[in-house]
């Protein structure tokens, strides 16, 4: 029962070669005895082969970089099918973008940063490290050399905020330094537990703590998406035969046997704050308690996490004009539907000044925009009566599974919902308006005090800005002083921080000042390819125009998505101008008009 019991093919996993033969998927991934084995062969793997070299790591990872493209449509469809969407759907570009893309793009730094390892000893460098408007030191991270950056991400651009007191020159030239020193005679093994929204997750999860943290992992895929199974065991396979990777199903109770194994040392989630609660204090209310009060939790084991947010996105009053506006409105729109509103970086409230002169332009807009997407089924478990509790009585309730985008328009922060102390996971948003000055620094002052102090989370955070952005110093000022204000992990000016997740370059997590008390959003960073120490990172700020051309894939009123996210898996898949110039005659094919 259970994974294989044989011992792993890998005698010396850092001279053996792969074979493109997949390990075979059973039908027992799901027991107790599964985790068992499981760990069991790792344990087993790592004492044959206690250090892997960053050569065996590269090469691994461009094994399954190649084999990616073998269940990358057969991943999508699986997706689609447990969504309740057609295979031709144009809503199956999500799962496109936040799936193959997204990991064939992880995949590519990764193997551009172990090049560089093996080559000098340090990983990819930070281009001109630099020191912003408010003193802060910050590393660019975004665009990425060598993926084609500037021509599919027009004018986008992305840094890292380095924590006060930090030389921003200095931590460049340190970047992969601890990867290098760590040699472990006794490696460790991790359980991740993987997120059931974004399919992508787990993955990339895994490949942070099996590539930047030479950790062997137990990877546990939630029930909502444990159909990844195969495509995953196939996909990764080199790392399983290597004796770094074994992946298991099942409820929580097989969640937290994987925890509990005395051989695990350490654990990484990404899920809901309560599921943290359950497996640091205790699933059983009255163990918490009890657990809390004595401050001793039950788990003993170091802990990362991100636990999604109740995610703000301000728009700063001003001048907007028409293209502007419905710009703005369809990008926020896009935030909230995006895969049905499960996403932690999901819109759900939106700041506006209450005397803005075009807030009822851009309320309208915003409602025209949400009426234009497509209706979907709700597939995550208990969307709907996370929405009837959430949401007014006198909204238009889901019709079964099918739950209308809603928005609830002039709410005060006095009204004090719960909706702002806690993640609806549905899609449901509220636009907040506050009083006062509608010039934009006394309002931005008011909103980010607001989103700081009232709303739960300190995941992610968007800022749209008026006036036309140039990708110029006084501008990138300008992002910082914004971003400054506020105490979240990953900040997005003009555009929604769902696109740092994909980026993948951006470090991804809640705000530093997490712990096992009080998580807030989660402890830890992922997506850190570039290996820049982990106790240096505040913050991500991904910046983009406040008008984007081509238009963005991840909108609803694109007429053809899904062939041109498709070629950009082949462009990560194997980068080159040939197919980069496909891929933006695709782009510009379909997305030329704007708005």
């Amino acid at each position: 029962s259970g994974t294989s019991r044989r011992t792993p093919a890998r005698v010396d996993c850092n001279t053996s070669t792969v074979s493109r033969v997949p390990v075979e998927w059973t039908a027992n991934h799901g027991t107790i005895d599964a985790v068992q084995n499981a760990v069991a062969e790792l344990d087993a793997a790592r004492r044959i082969c206690p250090f892997v070299l960053p050569q065996t790591l590269r090469d691994w990872a461009a094994e399954c970089a190649a084999r990616l493209g073998d269940v990358a449509h057969e991943w999508v469809a699986l997706a689609a099918k447990a969504k309740g969407l057609s295979r031709d759907d144009p809503a199956t570009v999500e799962d496109v973008l936040t799936g193959p893309v997204l990991v064939a793009r992880q995949f590519r730094m990764l193997i551009g940063s172990l090049d560089t390892v093996v080559g000098d000893g340090r990983s990819m460098p930070a281009a001109n490290p630099f020191v912003d408007a408010t003193g802060r030191g910050c590393l660019p991270v975004f665009p990425v050399p060598g993926l084609f950056d500037p021509l599919v991400f027009i004018a986008f651009r992305g840094w890292v905020r380095l924590r006060e007191g930090l030389d921003p020159r200095q931590v460049a030239d340190r970047l992969g330094e601890a990867f290098v020193r760590t040699v472990e005679h006794d490696p460790k093994i991790a359980v991740v537990l993987g997120a059931g929204n974004v399919s992508s997750i787990p993955a990339t999860d895994m490949m942070e703590k099996v590539f930047l943290q030479r950790r062997r992992v137990l990877l546990k895929l939630n029930p909502v998406n444990d159909y990844l199974g195969p495509v995953f065991q196939h996909a990764f396979a080199p790392l399983i035969e290597g004796g770094v990777l074994r992946i298991v199903t099942g409820d929580a109770t097989i969640g937290q046997a994987a925890v509990d194994h005395e051989l695990v040392d350490e654990v990484h989630i990404t899920g809901s704050n309560r599921a943290f609660e359950a497996i640091v204090w205790g699933a059983d209310p009255d163990e918490r308690a009890e657990n809390r009060r004595r401050g001793t939790p039950r788990l003993r084991k170091p802990i990362t996490a991100e636990l999604g947010n109740v995610s703000p996105w301000i728009v700063i009053p001003g001048r907007y004009d028409r293209s502007e506006l419905k710009f703005v409105a369809r990008n926020i729109a896009a935030s909230i539907t995006n895969n049905c509103g499960f996403n932690c970086a999901a819109t759900r409230v939106i700041v506006t000044a209450r005397d803005w002169p075009q807030r009822a332009a851009f309320v309208a807009a915003l409602k025209e925009a949400l009426h234009a997407t497509p209706l979907r089924r709700a597939y995550y478990p208990g969307a709907v009566e996370r929405f009837c509790r959430f949401a007014p009585e006198n909204v238009p309730r889901p019709l079964g599974d099918v739950i209308p985008w809603t928005l609830i328009e002039g709410v005060r922060p006095e009204d004090d919902p719960e909706f702002f102390r806690q993640e609806a996971f549905t899609p449901l948003a509220m636009e907040v308006t506050l009083p006062g000055p509608a010039d934009g620094e006394s309002f931005l002052d008011a909103a980010a005090a607001f989103c700081n102090e009232r709303l739960w989370g300190t995941l992610t955070a968007a800022v749209s800005v008026p006036g036309r952005f140039l990708p110029t110093r006084s501008y990138r000022n300008l992002a910082t002083r914004i971003a400054a204000r506020l105490r979240y992990g990953v900040v997005g000016i003009n555009c929604w921080p769902g696109v740092a997740y994909v980026i993948g370059s951006l470090p991804w997590g809640g705000f530093p000042g997490g712990t096992l008390e009080n998580p807030r959003s989660g402890i830890g960073f992922v997506h850190n390819p570039f290996m820049i120490p982990e106790a240096a990172i505040e913050q991500s700020v991904l910046v983009a125009p406040n008008v984007t051309y081509p238009k963005p894939i991840w909108f609803a009123s694109h007429p053809n998505p899904v062939p041109v996210a498709w070629r950009l898996f082949d462009l990560y898949c194997s980068p080159g101008w040939a197919r980069a110039s496909r891929l933006m005659l695709e782009a510009f094919r379909w997305g030329w008009r704007w708005p």
